[in-house]
């Protein structure tokens, strides 16, 4: 009898953690890996448009949301913040300035529980030259905001999601004239 009742409460427990693991537990964003590659594009204005291509995780069961993304620029590129102004469908540029065509404003991006979601954000850096951008490694930050409940009142916060290594070698600057996909340190 006692064994049977033993029995009985390890299925509930493990019924209950089951239950919260794949239906309750709710949504939390990570970031998967450094990014494989990057495109930049260097305007005259010494605005560089850089695309970034992000690899993001939920882990959680229930769907959470990318409303933005926003970039803690390393104080050797002047420091600051960078928000992904647009999603792109590709991290290379386009050869055309003015073509935009796979580009759309940036807007939320829901990533189901245990799924992952590519998005290729375009980030502006402000007085960032080709010469600026020195052959080196350049560490930001990523963060996206997420909201937090407390009691009746909802408030938003940035959440980290990881850190973000840009990897420039003398190849990849050799590209800089002109707007260029390159590899990310894997060379």
């Amino acid at each position: 009898m006692t064994l049977s009742i033993a029995l009985s409460a390890v299925a509930v427990v493990v019924s209950v953690a089951t239950f919260y693991l794949t239906r309750v537990r709710p949504g939390s964003l990570e970031m998967v890996g450094n990014p494989p590659s990057y495109g930049t594009t260097f305007e005259p204005s010494g605005l560089l448009r850089l695309r970034l291509p992000i690899t993001i995780n939920n882990p959680g069961a229930r769907t959470a949301v990318v409303p933005i993304l926003k970039l803690l620029v390393p104080p050797e590129l002047g420091g600051g913040e960078a928000f992904a102004h647009y999603r792109c469908e590709s991290v290379k540029p386009s050869k055309d300035r003015d073509n935009r065509t796979g580009v759309t404003f940036v807007q939320p991006v829901p990533v189901e529980g245990g799924a992952t979601e590519v998005i290729i954000g375009e980030f502006h850096l402000n007085n960032v030259s080709p010469e600026k951008l020195r052959a080196d490694n350049y560490h930001f930050r990523l963060e996206t905001l997420q909201r937090q409940r407390r009691s009746d009142a909802e408030a938003s916060q940035w959440h980290e999601l990881g850190d973000v290594w840009l990897y420039v070698t003398e190849h990849e600057r050799a590209g800089f004239g002109n707007p260029e996909a390159h590899f990310n340190g894997l060379r």
